[in-house]
């Protein structure tokens, strides 16, 4: 399912091959997701994915290859050689922004409290 796939996000991962392009060559493309998990109601699709921090484009290109395995275009087996840093011809398609909302942004101690 794509929630069992979702769950391969999950940990410290090199995300290299779901970025855009970065500003700087010498940028690091390793995060760590905390949370990453799919709920589908009819025609709805709910990707939650929580982190550390995010590259250019890549919740797009997570929620693209998400989507690509459940219409069977992705398999499992190839999501977690591109999540792995293994060899494989699969890429990750982004999502337009069509139809995706970005609903929370949460900071460590901010709002500052007392």
């Amino acid at each position: 399912t794509m929630d069992e796939a979702a769950r391969m996000y999950e940990g410290e991962h090199d995300f290299g091959r779901f970025a855009g392009p970065l500003e700087r060559r010498d940028a690091g493309t390793v995060r760590f997701v905390f949370e990453s998990s799919v709920r589908e109601r009819g025609d709805l699709i709910t990707f939650d994915v929580k982190g550390n921090a995010f590259l250019p484009h890549q919740v797009r290109r997570m929620a693209g290859a998400l989507v690509d395995v459940g219409r069977g275009k992705l398999s499992r087996d190839d999501l977690k050689l591109m999540i792995d840093g293994g060899q494989t011809e699969a890429v990750a398609h982004s999502m337009p922004a069509l139809g995706l909302s970005l609903v929370n942004v949460e900071y460590d101690g901010y709002p500052p409290k007392g």
